[in-house]
């Protein structure tokens, strides 16, 4: 599949967009597919990062207007690439809507809007907004496209999922960054503020970008502070992230990367948009919300809150990974371009997928179809997912793609001697697709290598997607009258 993506960065909007769709770029190419860019050659852009990844990139020449209107815009994307067709065209730009979408398609099979604002219209097949808010925004305003909503959806980098969230109890070190522009020289007023000496044991690490106004200074700063590192922008901040104990920074995509990590954050909006994501974010719990930029000076007294109350710490820390998994940007690649069912594999269950777990147990769907319905907390769910895939009588697998993305589940639990219970669920991303026949037989196929003799799998009798599933998997049915069916099948190897 061949992927165009239209972008752009500068110093006065920073790295967002960017780099959210170079964690996109980045899983649509480990697929298979080839991705192109398209950016504006705005002041202060960062279109280096993307042509280091490799990536064929066409720069549009800035001619002093930002943004140019649509009708422009879409001209000279069109012509930065000759005029060429793609499988997908995919537009992450608060400039751009209906008017360019709507000519864009005359260029390509299917096109993908990445939006966080919902204040305009849209005509595309896909939408995506990663917000905590987002469900219901776009219904008005993208009519009939297939919507990726929520942090579920969060584009992160696959580095992040090379590391493993941790709680955070007390603070040592603390990450500050605010974007690739920091138009209003953040980094500076936060050093100075964590120079008092109640602070000077806390080490900070600081990471800027190359074109911030006061680059010299800030290494002033922090050299006079010591117990302080300055850092160049990073390609992924997943490492200093992993490292921190607490990240001082604006609203945006870094949000996302901050809560996956378990990284309790105080965060300042810098633009508009940011406003309404941070206070919801806050309202859940999730980060340490003091306001628009002008209220950096508060940034003392929060740290000093945190510092008194590990409680609170250690509350926010556990809470992010559980809202943000990491998978966002597999799953979008995987909306984008589905997995072919012969390229999935089953392999046990590990601890790190506790989370994904507690996310299909809550879905919806599997509540209603559950025997118990239930919602499951958080500290039930993780006693349970430990005890489970520890215990001898259990056997927990997960389905996933080649791209390492999660996308079902399959579990036996002993009932006595060699006889299991079979019990399963698929992720909404994927349902539809034949998949349950796949995982069963797989998860059989298994179980008979071990010694299983026979399965047994208890369904609701509404829930005819899954009995239809298991009689034309050759299970018998023993209680056809009842609101729960029960199935058995004998194994064979």
């Amino acid at each position: 599949m061949n992927v165009l993506i239209r972008a752009d960065s500068s110093s006065q909007m920073g790295l967002g967009h960017l780099m959210r769709c170079r964690s996109l770029a980045r899983e649509l190419l480990r697929n298979g597919h080839e991705v192109t860019f398209v950016c504006r050659e705005l002041p202060g852009h960062q279109t280096g990062i993307i042509t280091a990844d490799g990536f064929a990139t066409r720069v549009i020449p800035w001619e002093g207007r930002d943004p140019a209107p649509e009708a422009m815009d879409f001209s000279d994307t069109v012509d930065a690439v000759d005029g060429g067709y793609y499988d997908c065209v995919v537009v992450d730009h608060y400039s751009l809507g209906r008017s360019w979408e709507e000519q864009m398609q005359a260029h390509c099979n299917r096109l993908v809007v990445i939006d966080d604002l919902a204040n305009r219209s849209h005509s595309c097949d896909f939408l995506l907004d990663q917000n905590v808010q987002a469900a219901g925004r776009y219904d008005s305003y993208a009519p009939g496209a297939l919507q990726m909503l929520g942090p579920r959806y969060a584009l992160l980098d696959r580095s992040f999922l090379h590391q493993h969230p941790r709680v955070r109890t007390g603070i040592n070190r603390i990450l500050v960054f605010f974007g690739g522009g920091d138009t209003f020289d953040l980094t500076s007023k936060t050093i100075e503020s964590l120079s008092a000496t109640e602070f000077a044991h806390l080490k900070l690490d600081v990471v800027v970008g190359p074109t911030h106004p006061r680059l010299h200074s800030i290494e002033s700063l922090v050299s006079s502070r010591g117990n302080a590192s300055l850092y160049p922008l990073q390609p992924s901040l997943a490492g200093l992230m992993n490292d921190a104990d607490l990240s001082i920074g604006a609203g945006g995509s870094t949000n996302w990367e901050r809560l996956y990590s378990g990284l309790p954050a105080i965060v300042v909006s810098v633009a508009d948009n940011q406003i309404g994501p941070s206070e919801a974010l806050a309202q859940a719990g999730l980060i340490s919300y003091i306001g628009s930029h002008e209220r950096i000076s508060d940034v003392a007294r929060v740290v000093r809150e945190f510092l008194l109350s590990p409680d609170k710490l250690a509350a926010m820390s556990e809470a992010g990974p559980l809202s943000v998994d990491g998978y966002g940007a597999l799953r979008a690649a995987e909306v984008i371009a589905p997995t072919g069912n012969d390229s999935v594999s089953l392999r046990p269950a590990r601890l790190s997928d506790a989370v994904v777990y507690f996310a299909w147990a809550n879905e919806t769907e599997a509540r209603q179809n559950s025997l118990s319905v239930d919602a499951i907390s958080w500290n039930d769910h993780e006693a349970w997912f430990r005890n489970r895939i520890s215990s001898r009588d259990s056997r927990l697998f997960v389905l996933e793609t080649s791209a390492g993305l999660p996308i079902g589940q399959i579990r036996f639990d002993r009932l006595e001697d060699e006889i299991y219970r079979l019990s399963y669920a698929l992720d909404p991303l994927v349902r539809g697709r034949g998949l349950a026949k796949i995982i069963i037989a797989r998860g059989m196929q298994l179980m008979a290598l071990s010694g299983a003799s026979k399965l047994v799998a208890e369904v609701k009798a509404f829930n005819t997607r899954s009995v239809r599933v298991f009689e034309g998997m050759g299970f018998r049915s023993e209680q056809d009258g009842s609101e729960v069916r029960r199935f058995t099948v004998d194994l064979t190897i």
